[in-house]
């Protein structure tokens, strides 16, 4: 599966006024996927302590700074 190489080059492009290698912006989305992946994690473990089946934007509000600070660079 490919993933949207164009999209986060355009980004930095945007924010920044650098240009990024190609190994870069594979670090860049590998983070990227780490890091939604842990929040996804702790939301599930967060609705299933209060009972819930499904995630609810309250659950991923309440562990978003404790993930957050998890990936801070």
């Amino acid at each position: 599966m490919s993933y949207p190489k164009a999209r986060i080059r355009r980004f930095f492009r945007q924010h920044c006024q650098r240009s990024l290698e190609s190994s870069a912006l594979d670090l860049v989305y590998l983070d990227y996927c780490l890091f939604l992946q842990s929040l996804l994690k702790e939301a599930n473990i967060e609705a299933a302590k209060t009972g819930e089946r499904r995630v609810q934007p309250e659950h991923v509000r309440s562990i978003q700074r404790k993930i957050l600070a998890q990936f801070k660079g």
